[in-house]
């Protein structure tokens, strides 16, 4: 049986790009897909694909971060579409994953809000990570290793850069906003 390529996949295939993957993001009103792929040689990047998808969502905020500036100039040229209803075995030692993470250092992280990306920092993605996972503020600060008070200040300029100033609003929005769900502690 012949399985039709996606046709970004089948121009990939000419230049000897293959075993590739899709990451979809959702947003209330935005879908953003990344693809990924290496050479026809390499199928052991399927077992990162499967098992590492931690590493490829923190590539897509390694990306957004290097490609803000381009990102931000076609913002210019976006277009909306109406809605549609509807490892066992570790192929790649530590080094090459350290290698990997060491080469694609995050400085800033942005969030994508009502399609706008917001810069927010290390701590604030870090902050509002556990937030989404329903750490209160005293597990944050365990966490991150500040006082709970700055946590509240954190949190308060996290709410203020969305946009959200009721809290009831807030911990709603930030589980339906485009944010991904990563291991921000790899560093």
């Amino acid at each position: 049986m012949h399985v039709p390529r996606y046709p970004l996949f089948q121009e990939a295939s000419e230049f000897n790009i293959d075993n590739g993957t899709v990451i979809v993001l959702t947003g209330e009103d935005i879908v953003e897909r990344y693809f990924f792929g290496s050479t026809r040689d390499n199928h052991q990047i399927n077992h990162i694909y499967l098992h590492k998808q931690d590493l490829l969502n923190k590539f897509i905020l390694y990306f957004k971060e290097q490609a803000y500036l381009l990102i931000k100039s076609s913002l210019k040229n976006k277009f909306f579409l109406p809605k549609q209803k509807d490892a066992d075995k570790e192929f790649y030692n530590d080094n090459i994953i350290n290698d990997f993470l060491e080469k694609i250092k995050i400085k800033k992280f942005y969030v994508n809000v009502s399609g706008v990306d917001l810069e927010i920092s290390k701590k604030e993605a870090q902050i509002l990570s556990l937030m989404k996972l329903g750490y209160s503020a005293k597990e944050i600060a365990k966490e991150v290793k500040l006082s709970v008070k700055t946590v509240e200040i954190y949190r308060c300029e996290i709410k203020n850069k969305l946009g959200i100033h009721n809290s009831l609003e807030f911990f709603k929005n930030i589980n339906q906003k485009n944010i991904l769900n990563i291991n921000l502690f790899l560093d």
